[in-house]
């Protein structure tokens, strides 16, 4: 195994099927990105989120990924991904991942996404919780880029109260009288 994978805190092994390549006789490049998402879901799961049914922590969504293609990789062969954070702050996570061959004891790939905090039920970007931000930093021993104080939520404060005829009129889209 090469010793470059001894940087990365989870690896996957995932085995190269027929069905992976294409006309030309390789992996087909969308494949990689598929195994990229595996290796995404197992760093979570590492992270001791739970991705399946999980209301009280954000989730993350892809905001943009790029996959470098080394060499081409053909079947039969298995290739550990090797995943890693090389950047986190309270709005986003930077993920980088190196692709290996066991065949050919070589790098075929390197990839790298950028995910923000997502909250699902409301559809809207939020922070990372700082407990999550805490995981990643000892999963990959990584500083977590500081950019102010995080919100927290007050359990005693006040909730404030509308009228049914205010609540209403939000829905509707009106603007309140004066």
């Amino acid at each position: 195994m090469l010793e470059e994978l001894n940087l990365y805190a989870v690896k996957v092994d995932i085995k190269v099927q027929w069905s992976d390549m294409d006309i030309s006789q390789q992996v087909n490049s969308t494949r990689f990105f598929s195994w990229f998402e595996v290796a995404r879901v197992e760093y979570f799961i590492r992270l001791g989120l739970d991705i399946i049914d999980n209301d009280e922590e954000p989730g993350f969504r892809v905001k943009q990924q790029t996959i470098v293609y080394q060499t081409a990789v053909n079947f039969p062969d298995t290739i550990v991904i090797g995943i890693r954070a090389i950047f986190a702050d309270q709005n986003k996570i930077e993920l980088e991942a190196a692709f290996y061959s066991r065949r050919h004891h070589t790098l075929v790939a390197k990839a790298n996404v950028s995910m923000e905090a997502y909250e699902y039920l409301k559809n809207t970007p939020s922070l990372i919780p700082l407990n999550i931000q805490r995981r990643v930093s000892q999963l990959d021993e990584i500083q977590i880029e500081e950019s102010g104080a995080q919100e927290k939520f007050d359990p005693n404060a006040a909730i404030p109260e509308f009228s049914d005829e205010e609540i209403a009129n939000e829905w509707l889209g009106e603007l309140p009288k004066t």
